[in-house]
């Protein structure tokens, strides 16, 4: 991640022409008020699939993206917390995924909080593809098409199949929310 997150910085520098002191000022607490450091971030914004179609930033991408950053994660982790305690889920992480009724309905809960399954229990693929950032997209679209015809009645067992799912498809990839 370290890696792609270089990319991404060099060319949004490349292609904004901000200058290296203008970002070092960021890193350090001050923001230059110069147009090539506001487009530079929203660069970094819209590459890390932080900016959603409306050219706003996305609650949803921004949660995804920070998730992914150990020193940010528990932050995220506490904003959906409203659903389960993180202990039931770290093990999905390593495909372990126990016939428990509570982490089912963790899974429901979290896609519901995101806006990504609807009152009927309908997992809303499109909505999800577009919160991935652009450096995983490619992958999360194919983890996506691969488990969208994952189907029950029950929403809870329908959300619990779907990460298991995704986590079979990909096992280096799957990040448990």
């Amino acid at each position: 991640m370290i890696a792609t997150a270089a990319s991404v910085v060099n060319a949004c520098q490349t292609q904004t022409g901000v200058t290296t002191v203008d970002i070092e000022a960021v890193r350090n607490g001050q923001w230059p008020e110069t147009r090539q450091l506001k487009c530079y971030m929203y660069c970094l914004w819209e590459q890390f699939g932080l900016v959603d179609d409306k050219s706003e930033l996305s609650l949803n991408g921004m949660l995804t993206f920070f998730q992914r950053i150990p020193a940010y994660r528990a932050e995220v982790q506490k904003a959906i917390s409203e659903c389960k305690g993180i202990e039931i889920i770290e093990d999905t992480e390593y495909g372990e995924f126990p016939d428990d009724d509570k982490l089912k309905c963790y899974f429901k809960c979290v896609l519901e909080k995101f806006k990504m399954m609807d009152k009927d229990g309908k997992i809303k693929y499109n909505l999800l593809k577009k919160v991935i950032p652009n450096a995983y997209k490619e992958l999360g679209n194919e983890m996506i098409d691969s488990c969208s015809d994952v189907d029950d009645v029950d929403k809870c067992e329908k959300s619990f199949k779907f990460m298991k799912c995704m986590y079979e498809v990909n096992p280096i990839a799957f990040i448990a929310p």
